[in-house]
């Protein structure tokens, strides 16, 4: 059922996303990360006639875990914050960065779900002229077939559980 999981997800992000398997950063390894930059470029007669440009990333870190307890949710939160600091380069072509982390346990406890139901990270760069970026934490519990999003993940519940 786990890999099931992973797999399930693999076939939501490849059209999009560069995918990895058994990701390795800071020493922490991860089932799978995803990533994606787009660049937007709007230009007037030719090509170097640029108008404006704005840039979107997103990164998706998976991690499935045996046994999953309060503080190994709050110490995978500050995983994903840190990974949020290195990999967020504002500037005048900044426009987002999400940074996602799902993970992938059974028999989850009532603090962990509203931990992750209450969490919520942004940080905004330069008043939004430099862009902004969110955290965003998707927790799978196997056993009873739920998934539990973080407040600023909501809008990813379309998406997961579509067909």
């Amino acid at each position: 059922m786990k890999d099931n999981i992973v797999g399930l997800l693999e076939d939501k992000l490849k059209k999009n996303f560069d995918i990895y398997y058994n990701f390795e950063y800071r020493g922490k390894k991860y089932d799978l990360f995803a990533k994606s930059h787009v660049k937007n470029i709007r230009t007037f007669l030719t090509k170097k006639d640029i108008i404006d440009c704005y840039e979107n990333s997103e990164y998706i870190f998976v991690k499935k875990v045996c046994f999953l307890d309060i503080n190994k949710v709050k110490s995978f939160v500050d995983e994903l914050i840190n990974i949020n600091k290195d990999f967020v380069k504002p500037n005048s072509n900044h426009m987002s960065t999400f940074i996602t982390g799902f993970l992938i346990a059974e028999n989850l406890t009532n603090d962990v779900k509203k931990f992750i139901k209450d969490f919520k990270y942004k940080k905004i760069y330069k008043f939004y002229l430099h862009g902004w970026s969110e955290v965003r934490i998707i927790l799978v519990d196997l056993s009873c077939k739920e998934i539990i999003y973080s407040k600023n993940s909501k809008m990813l519940k379309r998406v997961l559980e579509a067909p």
